[in-house]
């Protein structure tokens, strides 16, 4: 996928990616110079705003914004259980989640953040018990996150 603008795609009905669904092992997503931007997935469970990636799956992002994209979880990208990701050149601004993860959210899953500008994200409810949080990047479970060369603020 190059060059493209996935705009306004949103989901409702099913939990999962509001522009874009990369599920099971050998299922990958290459996407160049790409902006999505205010797509929303605000179903039951609300996940990735813009792009859900899990069960094995692989994102390749290269020089791709990620804008205005609103989700519960993951308001641009949540990628999960055993997935990898690589995001490189990249922004991601004024992305909103109201549980976790304002631009991103990793469980159980590896991703390599390069030159990624992660700035402005929000993450809007809080709980008293802890269960909620972070504006930029959410990470759970067994899941490893690298970060190079990238800045993460105002989130």
């Amino acid at each position: 996928m190059k060059f493209l603008n996935l705009t306004g795609g949103y989901i409702s009905s099913e939990p999962y990616g509001g522009a874009i669904v990369v599920h099971g092992s050998g299922s990958k997503l290459h996407a160049l110079g790409t902006i999505f931007e205010n797509n929303k997935a605000i179903g039951t469970n609300g996940n990735a705003g813009a792009i859900w990636v899990s069960d094995g799956a692989q994102l390749y992002a290269h020089e791709c914004s990620f804008l205005h994209n609103e989700a519960l979880f993951g308001g641009a990208i949540m990628i999960r259980i055993n997935s990898t990701g690589q995001i490189l050149n990249s922004t991601f601004k004024d992305n909103i989640a109201d549980m976790r993860g304002g631009a991103i959210f990793v469980g159980s899953a590896n991703l390599l953040l390069t030159r990624v500008i992660i700035s402005e994200n929000v993450q809007k409810s809080s709980s008293a018990n802890g269960n909620y949080g972070g504006g930029g990047l959410y990470v759970q479970r067994s899941a490893v996150l690298r970060v190079q060369d990238s800045s993460i603020m105002r989130n």
